[in-house]
């Protein structure tokens, strides 16, 4: 549930890639879907790629050592 709201919050209820998301199962088969289909869309219309939109919005809800963890996926997020 936190997952779902976190997506809707930072993508926004109407991103087609939402659709695409299998919600069901365990989160050990959930969270490799959700990246893999976050990718798999690429940018959004912000010009900014899904998966980092997602961790942007994470990392603002985060305290400062895991913001440092999130921001050196950056580089490999904008590959």
């Amino acid at each position: 549930m936190l997952l779902t709201n976190a997506l809707i919050l930072a993508l926004g209820n109407d991103a087609t890639v939402l659709q695409q998301i299998s919600w069901g199962g365990s989160v050990l088969s959930f969270i490799p879907d959700m990246v893999c289909k976050l990718v798999d869309y690429g940018e959004t219309i912000s010009g900014k790629q899904a998966l980092w939109i997602f961790l942007e919005y994470v990392r603002s809800q985060m305290g400062i050592d895991k913001q440092q963890q999130i921001d050196r996926l950056r580089p490999l997020i904008d590959l």
